[in-house]
């Protein structure tokens, strides 16, 4: 299985995983310090009205890629396919290494729905299969829901006004509904988790450039890196890392 899955903006895909137990770095990534240098790179726009934004979109095609590294020989990355109908998630367990495919399956349901009053909402549900190694099949179904407030980012540098969106989540839940293979009763069992995380006005923020928008389409675009630089107090060792988190939203009426 792969190292780690963290969704900013698909908790459940997050919270499933653990559940499976298949995060074998999440003991060092509960271990990274808070980063305190950070930088946003973002190329190109297109200056939207909020007539334009509003709106209930499909999302056709959302990709994600998600890396993190250090000095010390750390390394995991992630990368999230998703069209319409179905995706696939995809591991790299070094520098420059190939991907290979966790797990892929269905898409049921992948929207992100902007309201005229400052409020969003994305809802994705989605459906995989996996085998157990007991001749059978567990099956997994997710479903996400989270939402908040937005709103347009004013000029700045290169940005003119309204050519930047800034989303800040408030609220998520994700059910997770698993058939799997159950090695206490050594039967199957289905079961159901509920996750709901409520976040303060400001503490989840992600900002987006509009690269293209009308009536009909839409494409969000977000480049993040941050990194961290500081000296055990102990060794003297210099600690570097840096993690960089890369999204894009393809939206269609």
């Amino acid at each position: 299985m792969f190292a780690r899955i963290n969704f900013t903006c698909c908790p459940a895909i997050s919270t499933f995983a653990e559940n499976l137990n298949i995060n074998p770095m999440k003991t060092i990534a509960l271990k990274i310090p808070v980063f305190i240098l950070a930088g946003m790179m973002m190329v190109g726009c297109k200056k939207a009205k909020t007539k334009e934004v509003s709106q209930k979109w499909t999302v056709f095609d959302y990709n994600e890629f998600e890396e993190f590294q250090n000095n010390n020989g750390t390394y995991y990355a992630h990368e999230s396919i998703f069209s319409e109908y179905t995706f696939k998630i995809n591991y790299i367990s070094e520098p420059g290494g190939a991907a290979s495919t966790a797990y892929e399956g269905i898409v049921n349901l992948h929207t992100l729905t902007f309201l005229a009053d400052g409020t969003w909402k994305l809802d994705l549900e989605f459906e995989f299969e996996e085998e157990n190694g007991m001749g059978s099949i567990d099956e997994f179904e997710i479903k996400t829901t989270q939402s908040g407030s937005w709103n347009f980012l004013d000029g700045h540098g290169d940005f003119r006004k309204n050519e930047r969106i800034v989303l800040n989540t408030l609220f998520t839940r994700s059910e997770t509904l698993a058939t799997q293979f159950d090695f206490d009763i050594w039967d199957m069992t289905t079961t159901l988790q509920t996750d709901t995380v409520t976040y303060l006005d400001g503490e989840l923020n992600e900002v987006y450039v509009i690269d293209d928008v009308t009536d009909k389409a839409m494409i969000l675009t977000r480049e993040g890196k941050t990194g961290e630089e500081y000296t055990s107090i102990f060794s003297g060792e210099i600690y570097k890392s840096t993690e960089v988190n890369n999204k894009t939203y393809k939206l269609i009426k």
